[in-house]
């Protein structure tokens, strides 16, 4: 579940930060590194940040997973990540490729987030227009 951030937290270096929230992903099933807890809801460390930022002229939307990855009080340089990258979104969902690491064998493939039936009415709208939060049903696959 995403929900809208919290007043003062809106921002992480030279990204935006709309979205934080919790998910139950399965890391360990297909290799991928848990960076503390992915079910943390809290907004100074949680189990899931959107970040916002552009690249070279191209807007980016990364999902960064894990509460030891997402804590505010401290940045990290170097060790595990496991990250989404959003590459299509709609009404319905969004998808993109996964990366995960903590050294010279990182792995990664593909997901897809669709709208949860436990609520149909949230929808995820990254210009910053919806409803108040995004529950989905996501899968991770490799190549």
């Amino acid at each position: 579940m995403l929900y809208p951030q919290v007043a003062g937290f809106e921002s992480l270096g030279n990204a935006s930060t709309p979205l934080f929230g919790a998910t139950d992903i399965r890391l360990g099933p297909i290799g991928a590194h848990r960076v503390g807890d992915t079910e943390s809801d809290a907004a100074e460390a949680p189990g899931v940040l959107v970040l916002e930022f552009d690249r070279a002229g191209a807007r980016n939307i990364l999902l960064r997973l894990g509460s030891a990855a997402n804590r505010r009080d401290r940045m990290l340089y170097d060790g595990a990540y496991t990250v989404l990258e959003v590459k299509e979104i709609s009404v319905d969902g969004f998808s993109g490729s996964w990366r995960s690491g903590a050294d010279a064998t990182p792995v990664g493939g593909h997901f897809c987030a669709s709208r949860s039936l436990r609520q149909p009415d949230a929808v995820w709208n990254p210009a910053g227009a919806g409803s108040r939060a995004w529950r989905s049903a996501v899968g991770l696959y490799m190549p």
